[in-house]
């Protein structure tokens, strides 16, 4: 760790840019851990961010190769947008390896001078993680708009303008904070990871932590509606996974925070919390990966689809589930209307979608069988076969 002036503090970044380490002093360290216990830190952070790059990449490889239905399911697009986010924010707590290695010298400890990368993985990740949270914000909106039965007086947002508002929200408003944060001067000297001074705790707190805490009880009254105005368990099942995880990624950094405001830097964080927040923080990716993937029945057998090569997404049903509803016909989902919900598969939404033939017009009708379809299937040959699934023999 370099070497400041005397009573200078150098705090080391957690996942968001927020300090972390101790003190430094001209007549030698003087920080509450030692220099082996600040590398065992690095290699927790680089081994939770390697976890969460593998679970983002998952969600955007899936995305990439089943995009005609990503074009479709509104659901599916707001987790490959936290996904982005969440895969960006790894990347950043990687870098902490190459902060600290940028500046060697004869005893080992960086340089004085802050290097551009310190400053870069400080912005960085204050930016990305508040992209991330904020758009598990707009999941929660967006299930709660599909779940709670629409208002006598409100009027509903389309789904191509709550995306536009959500973009809107989720982008620039984390660059806003971050930007003001890096121009005020709270982001600076290289130490564990990047440094910051020791006045300027507080600002973080605001900077990122009210946001955090905002968040968080929004979520939690968004999906405690959602729980009520649903009657599957498997609705409330999974509300209650995003709480979870969300709680147990932020709030051991959160404590840390709230112990090194409380106690001083020369007594705190406490190795042990150092090192729970180093573990849970940089798994958010990995954690959002599976609670808002893996919970999704759809987007499960997409996963499995693509890693064990079964046929267990038939794309083309999930794609004969939006022409049901646009032809007004009653959906035959094996999952619960709720979870269809969850996809954004409800028929007042669907005018979103461009109107096109639909492929079940035999199925649906008293029209005799056409050609291009298989016996054993409605949907035609071609359609399962273009959106990467098994080909039906006509």
């Amino acid at each position: 760790m370099s070497l400041a002036g005397e009573g200078q503090l150098l705090v080391g970044l957690s996942g968001e840019g927020e300090p972390l380490m101790g003190l430094a002093g001209e007549g030698g360290r003087k920080t509450p851990l030692s220099l082996e216990e600040e590398w065992h830190l690095r290699l927790i952070v680089f081994v939770s961010a390697t976890l969460s790059l593998a679970g983002t990449s998952l969600v955007l490889v899936s995305m990439y190769r089943f995009r005609e239905l990503s074009k479709r399911f509104f659901a599916m697009r707001l987790i490959g947008y936290l996904a982005v986010a969440d895969g960006f924010a790894s990347i950043f707590n990687m870098c902490g390896v190459l902060v600290d290695t940028a500046y060697p010298a004869a005893d080992g400890a960086p340089g004085d001078s802050p290097s551009p990368l310190c400053e870069v993985q400080a912005v960085g990740l204050l930016y990305f993680n508040l992209a991330s949270i904020f758009w598990t914000s707009c999941f929660a909106r967006t299930l709660y708009r599909d779940v709670a039965p629409p208002a006598a007086t409100a009027p509903r947002i389309s789904l191509r303008d709550a995306e536009l508002t959500f973009h809107a929200l989720c982008w620039p408003l984390p660059a806003l904070l971050a930007g003001g944060t890096y121009a005020l001067g709270y982001v600076g000297d290289a130490g564990s990871y990047c440094a910051v001074g020791p006045d300027f705790t507080p600002q973080y707190l605001l900077a990122f932590y009210l946001p955090l805490v905002g968040a968080f009880a929004f979520n939690t009254a968004t999906y405690a509606l959602v729980c009520r105005s649903a009657t599957e368990a498997r609705v409330s099942r999974s509300t209650s996974l995003y709480l979870l995880v969300f709680a147990v990624v932020w709030l051991p950094s959160l404590l840390v925070r709230l112990q090194v405001l409380l106690c001083g830097a020369r007594r705190a964080p406490s190795y042990g919390l150092a090192a729970l927040e180093a573990m849970c923080m940089p798994l958010q990716g990995a954690l959002n990966a599976f609670v808002y993937g893996w919970s999704l029945p759809r987007i499960r057998d997409m996963y499995r689809t693509m890693l064990l090569g079964t046929d267990s997404l038939d794309a083309a049903a999930v794609l004969a589930a939006a022409s049901h509803y646009r032809l007004g016909s009653p959906p035959t989902s094996e999952y619960s209307p709720a979870e269809d919900a969850l996809l954004g598969l409800t028929p007042r939404d669907f005018e979103y979608l461009p109107p096109e033939p639909s492929p079940l017009s035999g199925r649906y009708s008293d029209r005799p069988y056409s050609p291009g379809r298989s016996e054993l299937s409605p949907y035609p040959a071609s359609l399962p076969e273009r959106l990467g699934g098994p080909r039906f023999t006509t």
